[in-house]
């Protein structure tokens, strides 16, 4: 039995998450409590109001908070000064976290003392930390839990400690956005909402290789925008004073103004986060803290500091519109749409407010629907538990196999990762350009040039390494009809492989080329920059085979569909087309004016195909369109019928012919016309896709692959496998490691990376 320890250790609060392989996750106690104040009451004396000295010991997180008449001893929010320019400032607040480190593990020793149970094997903990925590901070952190005596210490980002809870957590959301997403790149907005900051960070997420997980922004950069709960807490504070009367802070400290303000403080948040928010959240009006509800009822207006959400947002209408900042932050720093956005998580205690979907969806840059926004019963304990379900890594076995085969003569590369920076190796595992960069982007390398990152700008190499411009862009983006759009100082432009800027940055708002046109701030632009389709719409999209949706005003229901000369060729009544536009002949979108929407298809002369509506579908592939209806997938034909009358719970889509299917007691791949030919039924299950005649399956948390006969021809040693055989050799992980077999399983370069990527070929 092995043991997995989640640590969240917050601005406000801290949480303890243990996962044994044979139990359920469950949390260490504090005071009763499943989290703690992440608060320190150091040890000294104070003088009360009779001049008397009173000593007090250290204290930690609730015992410390309720010290409250010392409160000149207490140290909170030290978390962020980690981050602090100032070197006196920052050294506090690392031996503030040492402390609270010890604190933690002496607590977690306790906790586990009384569970009865096997011990482990072996122990491993995940301290997470938000994204924005450079590397220096994170290997502090790190220092920090092996020095207080947590056992071999990882480091994790709260977003990927946020995406495996909602992985895990079997609610009805989780579960249907699970397998409506299956087998899909997704990009992911994270809001984690704390007492005492919030953090926006946008990733990418396939949900086919779930440890893969790529940051692409994030938002505030420092201390800047500090959107936490304690903001509300001191504006409800001033408010109470001033309905009440600030005599109050006087009579609550018996005297002490420092205390009262203190006592207030702590009453008003506890007010706040179990009153105040659920009267809100239900649009009704919530009366004052208990504590001063003597001090209303002697008012001539004892209803005068009752709040509701006009009140609420009145007191708060230069607090609010920092959110939308927030957000919009994050997916300018990703360098993407709001569009872009599949799917939007909302972790910490603050993101309960009922303002937080409402702006999402109304205030910010954001299009996702209220259903791609998932939040959770108990959010401030996302990360911690988050971290406890991080998959663990098993000895692996030796594969044994042939001599290690001739490597290919196609040129072949990929990006291999050690220490935190990327490099190029090719087939043979030699090394192209050392592990320096910040990112290597792969995507378009038939363009002739390769992006990479470092120290927070974009450059670009070519296939030997070499450079072709500095990093000198705030992003490049991918290559597409030659050109790739770049953001600068003066906004978007456009490069050519050679990094010679094309077109000036000239634009506010700028869209990758697609059927050889890009969507600018004005209308359209070739690629020469002539702006070739003026003209300003609500919605416009990118141009897929020949056509781009356009719409001008939203009350006429409708959409047109343009040409390339900007002629109107298609209109479609009472139908929002996906903005991933025409795809094999066929567009999907969503019927506008029902009350209850679902997704369908229409064709090039506006027809829709079929009878059905579904819930969740994807375009049309090889003659074929995945479709989701009651948590159930299938494929839909080109002429609106079903591939068969039997609904999957889990559907992979067709590479070779064949696509992983799931139902009931039933696994394994199906054919074209809906027959299951390869069953794995009490053999393997979680089949991905075929890849060169091969795919990889899972059994008892180990992966091998099989051929399209159903045989096993790597055997299940691997922890994990990125997207199957690509070029003759696979990506596999090892021990924790990554590296590359060949289709008879021989190791042919070590595993001894910690992340790697597939090979593409050169030429």
């Amino acid at each position: 039995m092995n043991r997995q320890i989640g640590i969240d250790f917050a601005m406000t609060t801290s949480a303890i998450c243990v996962r044994d392989t044979d139990k359920q996750p469950d949390f260490i106690r504090f005071n009763g409590e499943s989290y703690t104040p992440t608060v320190i009451l150091e040890k000294g004396t104070v003088t009360n109001k009779k001049g008397e000295e009173v000593a007090h010991d250290e204290a930690y997180g609730w015992e410390a908070q309720k010290a409250t008449s010392f409160h000149g001893l207490l140290k909170d929010n030290f978390k962020i000064k980690l981050l602090s320019e100032e070197k006196k400032e920052r050294q506090e607040a690392e031996s503030l976290t040492r402390k609270f480190f010890k604190y933690l593990y002496e607590s977690y020793k306790n906790g586990m003392t009384d569970m009865k149970g096997t011990k482990p094997e072996k122990v491993t903990t995940v301290v997470t930390y938000p994204v924005k925590f450079p590397k220096a901070v994170q290997n502090f952190l790190k220092q920090a839990a092996e020095e207080a005596g947590f056992e071999n210490v990882i480091m994790k980002s709260e977003s990927e400690a946020a995406m495996r809870y909602v992985q895990t957590h079997e609610t009805e959301k989780t579960r249907n956005f699970t397998k409506q997403h299956a087998g899909k790149q997704l990009k992911v907005l994270l809001e984690d909402m704390g007492g005492g900051t919030s953090d926006s960070a946008v990733f990418k997420y396939n949900t086919e290789d779930p440890e893969k997980l790529e940051v692409l922004g994030f938002y505030p950069k420092g201390g800047e925008l500090n959107f936490g709960g304690s903001e509300i807490d001191g504006i409800l504070c001033e408010f109470y004073k001033q309905k009440i009367g600030s005599h109050i802070v006087k009579i609550l400290g018996q005297g002490d103004e420092v205390l009262g303000e203190k006592v207030l403080r702590n009453m008003v948040k506890k007010h706040k986060e179990e009153v105040l928010s659920p009267e809100l959240q239900a649009n009704q009006t919530a009366g004052v803290p208990m504590g001063l509800a003597g001090f209303v009822y002697m008012l001539s207006d004892p209803n005068c500091a009752d709040i509701d959400r006009t009140v609420f947002e009145e007191l708060l209408k230069e607090y609010l519109p920092q959110f939308p900042k927030l957000v919009n932050g994050a997916l300018e720093d990703a360098g993407i749409r709001g569009e872009e956005i599949d799917l939007v998580l909302l972790s910490g205690g603050h993101s309960q407010w009922y303002f937080v979907k409402e702006m999402l969806l109304k205030e910010t840059k954001l299009a996702v629907k209220e259903d791609a926004i998932l939040s959770f019963p108990k959010p401030h304990l996302v990360v911690a538990e988050g971290a406890a379900l991080m998959e663990k890594k098993a000895p692996a076995k030796t594969i044994s196999g042939d001599p290690m085969p001739t490597p290919p003569k196609q040129r072949m590369l990929a990006w291999v990762k050690k220490n935190g920076k990327y490099g190029l190796i090719d087939q043979d595992g030699n090394m192209v350009t050392a592990c320096e960069w910040d990112g290597i982007h792969l995507d378009d390398i038939k363009s002739g040039a390769i992006r990479v990152e470092k120290n927070g700008k974009w450059g670009l190499i070519d296939k030997n390494g070499k450079q072709i411009i500095p990093c000198q862009w705030y992003r490049i983006f991918e290559f597409s009809d030659g050109l790739a759009k770049v953001s600068g100082n003066e906004g978007y432009g456009f490069i050519n492989s050679a990094g010679n800027l094309v077109i000036p940055c000239r634009y506010t708002e700028a869209h990758d080329f697609s059927d050889g046109l890009a969507r600018v701030s004005g209308g359209y632009i070739n690629t020469s920059g002539k702006l070739v389709i003026p003209g300003k719409w609500i919605r416009n999209d990118d141009f897929h085979e020949g056509l781009a949706a356009v719409c001008k005003h939203w009350y006429s229901h409708s959409y047109d569909f343009i040409d390339k000369t900007g002629k109107t060729v298609l209109t479609t009544k009472g139908f929002s087309p996906d903005s991933s536009g025409f795809c094999n002949g066929f567009v999907r979108g969503e019927p506008i004016g029902v009350e209850s929407s679902y997704t369908t298809f229409r064709n090039r002369k506006g027809e829709e195909i079929s009878s059905y509506g579904f819930d969740f579908a994807r375009d049309f592939c090889d003659g074929l369109a995945m479709v989701c209806n009651d948590d159930r997938w299938n494929y839909l034909k080109e002429n609106g019928k079903l591939l068969t009358s039997r609904w999957w719970e889990k559907l992979g889509e067709f590479h070779e012919g064949l696509a992983y299917a799931q139902s009931d007691n039933e696994n394994g791949y199906i054919d074209k016309t809906g027959q299951l030919v390869i069953s794995g039924t009490g053999l393997w299950s979680n089949g991905r896709a075929f890849h060169e005649g091969l795919a990889y399956v899972r059994k008892n948390g180990k992966y091998g692959f099989i051929n399209m006969k159903g045989e096993v021809v790597v055997p299940f040693i691997l922890d994990n496998v990125y997207g199957g055989f690509y070029n003759g050799l696979a990506a596999v992980s090892k021990n924790g490691k990554w590296g590359y077999i060949d289709k008879n399983g021989n190791e042919v370069i070590p595993c001894e990376w910690d992340d790697a990527s597939p090979f593409v070929k050169v030429d």
